[in-house]
């Protein structure tokens, strides 16, 4: 399509634009598609005329930086989306966008502090705290805003969200493990036989059975905190007294997450059902060596032993293909 086709399609659409939205991507049309800024700059008023929210200003104000280069314009039009900005992710969208795109940290800085103001959701600080982390490099203060969304956080995916991001923000996982265990409805435990004891004195090995469990790790983390002791480190600190490790492989075939699907793979040609191959498994690798096998019951929201193959059976026929295994090692807290 050459520039005069092109031009005449812009043009009809700017007749039937009716909103902000039509009239800024017609701006950038001009711009991109033919190179004339005078006009887009006549469109791009008209789109301002039309704005009404936060989120109008703060798309043309970057569209003009982007296709125009004109940082002055796109500064005043951040300016006049505040005057529109009424929640903490309006402060905290142009926020960002002025520190991107002005290098402002200041003045972002300033409205990251408004944003706060307005936060009302653990959400809400949870994305400035991200922000902030990512923009600002203030890992500090990111911290700190973190704290405030686990005061706010209401349920178990408020926790998940900030553990996600302190995991990811902050490298810290042992803190977002805390996060996680502390927003997680904790399961019914069933008295556990064990034995749960150490590698070094032959018997620190542990497998769980889970039912598309989604926080495996803070299931498990329950178990260990009931099994395990807790000793008190030189400093005073109370710690619960394992170093967990998780190989990948159990005797001969069984490995961490091996599922039935993966059961099948293993015994292929084997005139077994695909449960029974699972079963068959691991009976052999885990039960029959005396190794504990703990049930996490994702349904129920219940933690037991499985004893012996009977029961074994009843699980695998209810749950099949859901189920997954998780493999763990331990060892005293300073082994590893």
């Amino acid at each position: 399509m050459g520039s005069t086709e092109i031009k005449q399609e812009i043009e009809k659409a700017i007749d039937k634009a009716e909103d902000c939205y039509d009239y800024h991507v017609a701006a950038e049309s001009i711009v991109k598609d033919l190179g004339d800024e005078n006009w887009a700059k006549e469109v791009y008023n008209k789109a301002i005329d039309k704005a009404g929210t936060s989120n109008n200003y703060l798309s043309i104000a970057e569209s003009i930086i982007e296709n125009l280069g004109d940082k002055d314009w796109g500064k005043e039009l951040y300016s006049e989306g505040l005057d529109k900005a009424e929640t903490s992710n309006d402060y905290r969208n142009i926020a960002g966008s002025i520190i991107e795109n002005l290098g402002d940290k200041d003045w972002g800085k300033e409205l990251y502090s408004k944003g706060l103001d307005k936060a009302e959701t653990s959400n809400d600080y949870t994305l400035v705290g991200g922000d902030i982390i990512y923009l600002l490099k203030d890992k500090q203060w990111g911290r700190k805003i973190y704290l405030k969304a686990l005061d706010k956080a209401a349920n178990a995916k408020d926790f998940r969200n900030i553990a996600a991001r302190v995991s990811y923000d902050l490298e810290d996982k042992d803190w977002a493990v805390e996060i996680l265990r502390e927003g997680a409805d904790p399961y019914q435990i069933a008295p556990l036989s064990g034995p749960f004891g150490y590698m070094r004195s032959g018997d620190g090995c542990v497998v769980y059975l889970s039912n598309s469990e989604p926080d495996i790790f803070v299931r498990i983390k329950q178990v260990t905190d009931l099994v395990y002791d807790t000793i008190v480190e030189y400093d005073g600190e109370e710690v619960v007294d394992f170093a967990e490790y998780d190989p990948s492989y159990i005797a001969s075939e069984l490995y961490d997450d091996c599922s039935i699907l993966d059961a099948k793979e293993m015994m292929e040609g084997s005139p077994l059902s695909d449960e029974e191959k699972f079963e068959s498994l691991i009976n052999k690798d885990i039960l029959s060596k005396g190794i504990p096998l703990i049930f996490i019951d994702a349904d129920n929201k219940t933690i037991s032993q499985i004893e012996n193959i009977d029961e074994l059976h009843k699980i695998i026929m209810r749950h099949n293909d859901n189920l997954t295994i998780h493999i763990r090692e331990y060892d005293h807290v300073y082994d590893y």
